[in-house]
Formats: structure tokens, C-alpha cells, sequence
């Protein structure tokens, strides 16, 4: 009884359900484990690094020891007047997608999506930005926000000779026209990401909502909106990843200034690291960036899940 179950036992390890297993699973697990361990070691190094180097004292240089500090750099970066001042222009920047980018590329979405001859020039035109490398964008904006011979200055002047406004040199609206050449670049993005959304509504639900007596702005907030959910969502976690990670525009453009009235948090990051040489406090920053961008991310997904 004993050896009649062990070759049947052998048999089914040899040829049987056993081996077909261990092929189709743990032989690709194998196979792609070399590659999957020096992607995990490459992502998640730096970050332990950063986190690390939060908690010391340290100018960079490698052959310097690095002094423990403890939580003195988080204390230092919450009662540091440039940290607020870069959380309050990141407030701004989020209310220019809720409030410009994101309606302005819902309206774009609902236009290309119909039907109708000539629709896809008008979507290059419109996305043509976002393909343009970020440092070019910011070196022709600060052209044509140029005081002196500006596109924009020249423009206004036309009808009023003694205009003259310094889009980026007053501290008091730098910020903002820093924010709309940010819109002007992302707009076809989410124009892009609506599109998608709502290409892949079924057209018999907007049949049925006619039928229920549905038009025009209710079908917008109870057919279209709530089927969007995973485009919306898409758009959500970019543009706060995309807030919280702002550095080339802002840098090229204004570098921070006029009086660090531009100031975001990864340009303070860039500039305490590698300007001033505080490694420790630079890594703080970091480190804020990632925990934010994380939890928001991750709220994002929680509550913007679409529902049959």
C-alpha cells in the first residue's frame, strides 16, 4: 500500500500538477528576482540615506563626520520662515489645478471628445507643451515676461505706452505668473487624462440619463464625473506629486526669488543642499516631500476608487 502510494506520489512529482506549477510560477519568480532585488536596492537606498541624513548635521563633504542631531533639523525646518513661505506658494500651486488647470482641461476633454474633423491638430497644439523640455518652457516665458522688451509688456503697451510690469521681479505677483506658465505646460496633460475618461463611458448611459430627463450640466455631475473617478484620481495624485516635486520652472525662472517669494519645496531643498551646504537640513526637506506626497497619494487612491 505504502510503495503503490509513493510511485503514484513520484509520478505526480515528476510529470504531474507539481512541475507544471513550479514552472508557470516559482521559475519566473526566479527570473526576474536578480532584476527586481537591484531595482528595490536602487529605489529604496536613497531614500534610507535621506531619511538618515535627516537626523545629522553634515556639509557634504564625505571625509567630514556627521554629527547627530536628532529631531533638530525637523524643529529647525518648522519654525523656518522661507519652509512656510514654500508651503504657502505649494497651496497655490494646488489651487491653480483645482481651480484653472483642472477646468480649463475638463472643457478641452469634452471638446476633442466629439466627433468631429480636424480635432487632432487641435490636440497636438494643445499638448505640444508638456513634450517641450521644462528648462526651454521656462527660458522662453522668462523672454516674454521680459519688463523691458517682454512679449506681454509689448503687447499692453500698445495700448497703454507707460506700462511696465515686472512679472518676476515684484514679489508680489512673481508666484502667480510663475503658477500660469505651470497651467499653460499641464493643461493638455489632464486634457489628455479627461479625454481618456471619457472616451470609455459607455454612450447608452447617456441615452438612458435622456430618457430619465438628464441634460446638459446633469449629466456632466451624474454620468460623467462619477464614471471619471479613475482619471480624476490620476489627475489628483499628479498634481500633488507634481506640486510637491516643482523645481526646474521655478528655478530657472526666478531661482526662488524675488526675496524667496518663489520659494518651493524642492527648490529650498536644492538650494540648503547644495548652495549653503547643509546636507542635514536639505535631507529634511526631502524627507517632508516624500511623507507628504506619499499620505496625499495614498488619500487620493483611498477615496477616488470608481465604483460599478
Amino acid at each position: 500500500m505504502m510503495r503503490g502510494q509513493g510511485r503514484s506520489l513520484s509520478v505526480y512529482i515528476k510529470g504531474g500538477l507539481s512541475v507544471k506549477w513550479i514552472k508557470k510560477y516559482y521559475v519566473p519568480f526566479f527570473m526576474i528576482l536578480p532584476a527586481f532585488l537591484l531595482i528595490a536596492f536602487m529605489f529604496f537606498t536613497p531614500i534610507i540615506q535621506t531619511v538618515y541624513l535627516s537626523f545629522v548635521e553634515w556639509n557634504g563633504i564625505w571625509q567630514t563626520p556627521k554629527e547627530f542631531v536628532g529631531f533638530s533639523n525637523y524643529k529647525r525646518m518648522f519654525s523656518d520662515r522661507v519652509f512656510w513661505i514654500c508651503i504657502r506658494n505649494m497651496f497655490i500651486y494646488l489651487a491653480q489645478g483645482v481651480l484653472i488647470q483642472g477646468p480649463i482641461a475638463f472643457l478641452l476633454a469634452m471638446f476633442i471628445s466629439k466627433k468631429i474633423r480636424g480635432l487632432r491638430a487641435f490636440k497636438f497644439a494643445f499638448f505640444l507643451p508638456v513634450i517641450i523640455p521644462m528648462t526651454a518652457v521656462a527660458i522662453m516665458w522668462k523672454f516674454i515676461l521680459n519688463p523691458n522688451w517682454g512679449l506681454i509688456n509689448d503687447m499692453i503697451r500698445f495700448f497703454n505706452p507707460d506700462f511696465n510690469m515686472d512679472f518676476l521681479g515684484n514679489p508680489d505677483i512673481a508666484m502667480y505668473s510663475v503658477v500660469l506658465v505651470s497651467a499653460w505646460v499641464y493643461i493638455g496633460l489632464n486634457m489628455v487624462i479627461f479625454s481618456a475618461g471619457m472616451t470609455a463611458i459607455p454612450e447608452e448611459l447617456y441615452e438612458s440619463g435622456e430618457l430619465d430627463g438628464a441634460t446638459g450640466i446633469k449629466k456632466i455631475l451624474y454620468i460623467t464625473l462619477p464614471m471619471m473617478k479613475e482619471s480624476l484620481k490620476v489627475y489628483v495624485i499628479l498634481m500633488i506629486t507634481g506640486t510637491l516635486k516643482t523645481f526646474d520652472l521655478v528655478f530657472v525662472m526666478t531661482k526662488g526669488g524675488p526675496n524667496e517669494a518663489t520659494q518651493v519645496p524642492a527648490v529650498n531643498m536644492y538650494l540648503q543642499t547644495f548652495s549653503y551646504g547643509k546636507f542635514g537640513y536639505g535631507a529634511t526637506i526631502a524627507t517632508f516631500i516624500l511623507v507628504v506626497g506619499l499620505i496625499g497619494s495614498l488619500i487620493a487612491n483611498k477615496y477616488l476608487v470608481a465604483k460599478e
